[in-house]
């Protein structure tokens, strides 16, 4: 009986916790979609900005050494590769869209937003959680973060699939690394071609569904 009530104070604490957790934030990014919609296109130009500095570093400079085969990469000569590859990505990707991402949260909440959704904004920010409230919340977490993995997981095998199977369409599957034309730039721009056609393919069906599934289910609230 003692289990039953403590099941049943566990589910609806749960089910409060959900409410109190993601209503108010659900209801704000559909009041102000428009402002997450620049967020996802900040988030596209970034992802395009990586492909397009990858396919550069590889065959626009001597380092990234696009004309090489694999057989001919050291040890040493792959570590400065990833390394001088990450470089190039922080200082022409990921600092930009940094700046211009905080830049415009920054316009937001100091320029566009009205007091009154600030204000509601630092009351739910700054509201107390018990131990328990807390305890479910990383609950939560850890399941939403799983299922996002998950999701990731099957998207990169997917892509992989369809790279092992483009290279074998190109009739190279049984070709030695030290093959001519067997290139880094070779394999990059194959892997580059299926992760978008994997993009266009399998991702903007899930986002358009997911837009309106959640315009549907919280856009009318």
């Amino acid at each position: 009986m003692k289990m039953a009530s403590e099941e049943n104070l566990n589910e609806t604490r749960d089910e409060d916790f959900k409410k109190s957790s993601h209503v108010f934030w659900k209801n704000l990014t559909v009041q102000y979609w428009y402002y997450l919609l620049i967020f996802v296109l900040i988030a596209a130009g970034a992802i395009a900005g990586f492909l397009l500095t990858l396919n550069w570093y590889v065959n626009k400079t001597a380092l990234g050494s696009g004309a090489l085969t694999i057989a001919e990469m050291s040890i040493r000569s792959s570590i400065v590769w990833i390394v001088m590859l990450f470089v190039w990505e922080i200082l022409i990707v990921a600092i930009p869209t940094f700046i211009v991402g905080g830049g415009f949260l920054a316009l937001i909440w100091f320029v566009l937003f009205p007091e009154d959704v600030k204000e509601d904004c630092k009351k739910w920010t700054k509201k107390e959680e018990t131990e328990a409230d807390k305890e479910f919340k990383k609950k939560y977490k850890k399941k939403s973060d799983h299922r996002s993995s998950q999701s990731g997981g099957a998207f990169t095998f997917l892509v992989s699939i369809g790279f092992l199977i483009y290279i074998a369409v190109d009739g190279n599957w049984n070709a030695p690394f030290s093959t001519a034309g067997m290139t880094i730039g070779y394999f990059l721009g194959r892997w580059i071609e299926v992760f978008l056609w994997g993009l266009l393919i399998l991702g903007v069906p899930a986002l358009t569904f997911g837009l309106l599934w959640y315009w549907k289910k919280f856009g009318k609230e």
